[in-house]
């Protein structure tokens, strides 16, 4: 609300990169190796995935959870390098940094020109709107490309 869309988004970025490096210090120190073998033990395909397609798998989990919390624990810890879990989730969340603070700017100035906030009453919700439906959904069919086309390297 006080500085606007890009703002936010400048904010927010600075804000979640903060949030990224914090996330990666505590799991490396708190953590020995219990969560990890948790992980690697009841959720192998992830662990296995991450490991193989590193910043590719970073970038796509922050494109769909987004900063979910597990998602953030579980990436600190498998990540081994601190620079492709920061870059692999900086480029991941950087979309969805900038679609809600888009539609975070748009929402608030709609209420506070006292208008409606339906959609088919107020255009400039829309475009924000679909923005962050857009990313999750491209998101989720790249992965699908991509598994499909490693199940078909592995078939040859």
């Amino acid at each position: 609300m006080l500085y606007g869309a890009v703002g936010a988004t400048i904010i927010g970025t600075f804000s979640f990169s903060v949030a990224i490096i914090l996330m990666f210090i505590i799991a490396k120190t708190l953590d020995n190796g219990i969560t990890k073998r948790i992980i690697e033990k009841y959720m192998p395909r992830m662990s296995r995935y991450i490991r193989e397609t590193d910043l590719h798998a970073i970038i796509y989990l922050r494109l769909i959870f987004f900063a979910l919390p597990p998602i953030n624990w579980m990436l600190a810890i498998l990540c081994t390098k601190f620079s492709t879990y920061f870059w692999g989730s900086l480029i991941g969340a950087l979309p969805n940094i900038v679609a809600f603070s888009w539609l975070g700017g748009t929402f608030v100035d709609v209420i506070r020109e006292g208008r409606s906030i339906w959609f088919w009453n107020t255009p400039e919700l829309i475009a924000p709107t679909v923005l962050g439906i857009f990313l999750t959904a491209c998101s989720i069919f790249l992965r699908k490309k991509q598994l499909a086309k490693r199940a078909q390297e592995n078939n040859n």
